[in-house]
């Protein structure tokens, strides 16, 4: 999104001085604008899964059941936004993506070999996003561990520097203008045709 690459862009320069004070106060300010769109993404994910899941014309799956979907979704987006995603955006500066590559490789082969084997025991397809859900927060811990071993340095109640992150707020503005784009007509056939 837009503010991880506003601060990839402002962490190259830090991190190849080794100035861990500016590091700091980039991830402080890349924390605080995370942590209000993530509780701003929850917020809205929850009202437009209310709005969305009632207006499904027909369907065999219950209200209930397409709420419950959607929320199990959002929660775990929101959760990575508010707590993970600085720290993504450190990896990526700092030439490691591979690192969350790995993570992500591992997390999702245990999670769908474990969703494999519990299809076969005709489990509800609750429970498998839950499953989801889970392993959602299990990669976004590991990547939490990872970062507080090798960045000690780290200190999110450093002085933010918002100034730091130029531009966000259009990256922001064109990536909820392309998610909106995209997302738009699936909602709309899938509400009204079933």
């Amino acid at each position: 999104g837009g503010i991880t690459i506003a601060s990839n862009v402002a962490l190259f320069k830090p991190i190849n001085r080794n100035d861990e004070l500016e590091i700091n106060s980039i991830i402080s300010a890349s924390n605080i604008i995370f942590k209000k769109l993530g509780f701003l993404f929850l917020i809205v994910g929850i009202i437009a899964a209310s709005i969305y899941s009632f207006i499904i014309i027909k369907s065999d799956v219950s209200l209930v059941t397409i709420f419950l979907i959607f929320v199990f979704t959002i929660i775990s987006s929101s959760f990575n936004l508010s707590f993970v995603m600085k720290y993504r955006a450190l990896l990526q500066a700092d030439n490691r993506e591979y690192i969350l590559n790995f993570i992500q490789i591992v997390t999702l082969t245990v999670s769908q070999t474990l969703i494999i084997i519990l299809i076969n025991y005709d489990i509800s397809f609750l429970l498998i996003r839950l499953i989801i859900m889970i392993t959602s927060f299990v990669n976004s811990i590991i990547i939490f561990i990872y970062i507080k071993r090798k960045y000690t340095f780290l200190n999110l109640k450093e002085q933010p520097s918002f100034d730091k992150i130029k531009g966000s707020k259009d990256l922001i503005v064109q990536k909820l203008t392309s998610v909106i784009y995209l997302s738009l007509p699936i909602l709309l056939i899938s509400g009204t045709l079933g």
